[in-house]
This record gives structure tokens, sequence and C-alpha cells, in this order.
């Protein structure tokens, strides 16, 4: 044994196997008996300072036991020396029990306020070198946890953008619903949700699409459903099978109307000019004849040509206007299987086949040696190429020039109603039936018209003896005016 010195009580010896000073109060069996030992000032211990609890002088509920229950005020601590990551509270013990840090109410319950528990490791990450952290800034709160049915690393993550942002996000590859796993959002993948996702506005790369027909777009505040039902198909509905619906065309977002596509709950639809009048009106349902409609509401006013190259039906001051465009030959052209049948030209001339027509004669293309006025009176050529001329005496009686042939016969390939050269040099001779016939003096209802030279007639008392039946271009149906006279052929 080492070196005893005592003193009342007090004893103090050199522990022979070590350095070590010692120093013990004795107080009969107990070591410290029922009397405290006070310092004045300061207690220092060169190696360990022993006791099985620890006391605030000033406040006993203030307590230390670090075999048992420890209850203090705020513990603060500062770095530790030659350590670069922090200061650190450790936890030891069996990896089969559960370590935590806990708030407690007055009774000592462990309340929800604050709770860590942890079977694995739990990290606080504040500070950006910290080797938990997967970047060089910002800082990370969150779970990590050593390899455990196939599953290491971090659990989760929330990491700030940066020291200097005061808000963060939170990290993870895939989010799983807790109680359902087959609800999950994967944001670099696909995700599934079992109900809807509400957001301001939606951006998508690619498509918005449905997993079945009767899904698509739905809004709430109208109860407009806009959707496919089947292939090649798209619907817009209402709200109500009795309602009304319209597919409005706007030059901007919500001003400037163009155009409505509009079906009405009457049974009728159409388009809808900007002010939202029929345009087009169709009526649908059983028992319906297919139709068109046309309709004016208050617009009586022609909106103009359409211009080259264009062509338009319009309906305005109760009649219809079907206009070709103005680098057009013909107004309107009637096919069928895929051949011209008829066709109206640009002098509103028909042009096809007909049981009865305005003007009264019969008329035939034949060629002549000039340009002749219509209404000439025209003989057959003797001396020339052309087939006709201007009659003279000793010619033989071809006819009268038509103005208004009614049937045309041998068009030559000449455009109806056209005054060209080649038309004018083909004129049309009547054959039969009601013509205007130039006349070189008066003539009077019923008599004879026969040629009277210079391309002219004359008339004579019918049934004048000696006139040449040949000659005999008709019966006058009125008295001549203005050089002019109205024959039956």
């Amino acid at each position: 044994m080492g070196a005893y010195h005592g003193y009342n009580g007090i004893r103090f010896f050199n522990d022979a196997t070590s350095t070590t000073q010692v120093m013990s109060i004795n107080n009969g069996s107990d070591p410290l008996g029922q009397n405290d030992v006070y310092v004045n000032n300061a207690l220092q211990a060169g190696g360990s300072l022993r006791a099985p609890i620890f006391y605030d002088s000033n406040n006993t509920g203030r307590y230390t036991d670090p075999a048992s229950t420890s209850q203090m005020g705020t513990i603060e601590w500062d770095q530790l020396n030659a350590r670069d990551r922090g200061d650190f509270i450790t936890f030891y013990g069996d990896n089969s029990q559960y370590h935590s840090i806990s708030s407690r109410d007055n009774g000592g319950s462990v309340t929800d306020d604050l709770r860590f528990n942890s079977y694995h490791d739990i990290f606080f990450n504040l500070d950006s070198n910290n080797n938990n952290s997967s970047g060089s800034t910002g800082f990370y709160v969150g779970m990590h946890g050593a390899a455990t049915g196939g599953i290491s690393g971090w659990y989760f993550q929330a990491m700030c953008d940066g020291n200097s942002y005061a808000s963060g996000s939170f990290r993870a590859p895939i989010f799983y619903d807790r109680d359902n796993t087959g609800y999950y959002c994967n944001p670099s993948s696909s995700s599934n949700f079992n109900s809807y996702v509400r957001a301001n506005e939606f951006y998508a790369r690619n498509w918005f699409r449905n997993d079945n027909a009767n899904e698509g777009n739905y809004n709430q505040a109208t109860g407009v459903h806009a959707f496919s039902q089947q292939g090649q198909h798209y619907s817009v509905g209402g709200n109500s099978t009795g309602s009304s619906m319209s597919l409005t065309l706007f030059s901007s977002h919500s001003t400037n109307r163009r155009m409505w596509l509009h079906g009405g709950s009457d049974g009728y639809w159409g388009f809808l000019n900007s002010g939202g009048q029929w345009q087009l009106r169709s009526r649908y349902g059983d028992g319906y004849s297919p139709n068109l409609q046309f309709r004016e509401e208050g617009n009586e006013s022609w909106t103009g040509n359409p211009g080259n190259d264009v062509g338009k039906i319009e309906y305005h001051s109760n009649r219809f206007y079907i206009v070709a465009g103005g680098n057009s030959n013909r107004i309107c052209q009637f096919r069928q299987n895929g051949s011209d049948r008829s066709y109206i030209n640009n002098s509103g001339l028909y042009v096809g086949t007909a049981t009865s027509a305005r003007w009264a004669d019969l008329a035939e293309r034949y060629s002549a040696d000039d340009m002749y006025d219509n209404a000439t009176v025209m003989g057959i050529n003797l001396d020339g190429d052309s087939e006709v001329t201007k009659w003279e005496p000793g010619m033989p009686l071809a006819g009268v020039i038509s103005t208004n042939p009614a049937v045309q016969m041998n068009d030559m390939g000449i455009e109806p109603g056209s005054n060209s050269k080649k038309a004018r040099m083909n004129p049309f001779i009547a054959l039969k039936g009601r013509i205007p016939c130039l006349v070189s003096e008066p003539v009077k209802k019923g008599q004879w018209v026969i040629p009277a030279g210079d391309g002219k007639a004359k008339g004579v008392d019918y049934g004048t003896a000696g006139i040449n039946s040949y000659e005999i271009i008709g019966i006058a149906l009125s008295d001549s005016k203005d050089g002019e006279v109205e024959v039956k052929v």
C-alpha cells in the first residue's frame, strides 16, 4: 500500500500502483455520511470527478444522473478541437433498441411535440461540407439508413438550394402513397394519382392523354365537356340534354370573336356571325328533310365583290347572290359524274338543254366575209370563200342575223354571248321564230317582208303576185319602227 496521511476523518494516501492522488472523506460506514462538503471557490480535479448524481446547487430540480434520467436547462457546447464536422450528441446502445430525443409534459410523459426515434441513422446536416450531403453547397435534413431489406442510402432528403435561400427542395427518386404504393409521383418518369392534381396552369412537353373513351376536359364552372367517344371522333357536350352548344373562334384569347359554330336546343345548328346572328342554319332530327338556310337578321347590305379566284354565295335583300371571281369566264358550271352539263356565262346566258326559253328563234352559225350588225339580211356568198355575205339582188336568200337566239346550233366552239371578232365573223342566222329585221322603208303589219338590197328588207302586201316564195323572209308582226320590224320567219 502507499503512504497514508489522515486528519479528522479525512484521509490522503498515494496509490501504490499509480501516481494518482486520492482524497477520501469518511464518516462511519457511509463514505460521505450525513455531512456535506462545501468548497468556497472552484473545485478542480486533475482526473475524473465522480458521483452517482450531480445537482444544481440553487435548484435541486435540475440534476444530471448519467446512469438514469437527467433534468437540465439549456445545453450549449462549442465545436470540438481537431474536428471539422461540427459537434455531436451520440447515442450508444443495442441496435435492436430505439433511441430518441423526445419532449415531455409536466408529468414526465412523452409528447408528440418533438420526437426523433431512430433504428438507423438520422442526420441534420447544416454543414455543406458534411459527408452526408451530395453537394458542396446548401444544407440537408434527412434520414439515412444502412442497408436493410435491399434499401440503403438516403430514405428522404430535404435540401436547401443554397445557404442564402430561405426556401428549399425535397428530393427523392420517387414518392409513394404511404398506404397504397400503387399511387406515386416520379418527377423524372411516369406518375399515378388516384383523383386529381390542381394547379393554376399545366404545361406539357408532349401530349395530354386519357386512358379511356368518354374522358377529356371538363369545366366544373360551366359544365362543358370536351372528349373523344370513338376513333376519329371528338365531342363537345353541355351540362343537360336541352342545352345549346357553341364552338367560338376568337382572334385573341378572349376578345375579337370571329365566328360561332352553334347547335341550338331548338333543333337548329349552323354558323353565327361575330354578333351572334345566324349566317347559315340547318335543322336536324328525325323526320326533317336536309336543308340549309341562309338568314339575314337586320343586315341588308351587300358585302362586296369577292375579288379574283374567289366565289361566294350571299343572301341579302331577300334574294340569293351567286358570285364568281372577277377573273372567271363563267358564273356557274353544272357538272354530273365528272362531266360538264350546262353553265351560266358572265353575261348571264344559260348554256344547256331547255324545253323553253326567253328568246323565240332557232339559229345556226354560218361563216361570213365581214362583221355585220344584228338584223342584217344575208345571202349566200357565191363569189367568196365564206358561206354568207350581205344580200344583194340576184343572191340566194340565207336569212337574217339573229339578235338573241334562244337555240344556238353549231356554236363552232365560240363562247355563247361572245362579241369577239370570231363570233361576229360567224353570225347566227335565224332559221325559225321571231326576229328583228332592218328595213329600208316603212313596213305595215301583215305584209310580206322581202330583201331590198344593202342588207335590208322592205314590205309588200300579202299575196302580191310575182313574189318568189324563196325570197320571202317572213310576215311583219307589227308596223316597223326606227328602221326595224319584227318578223315571223
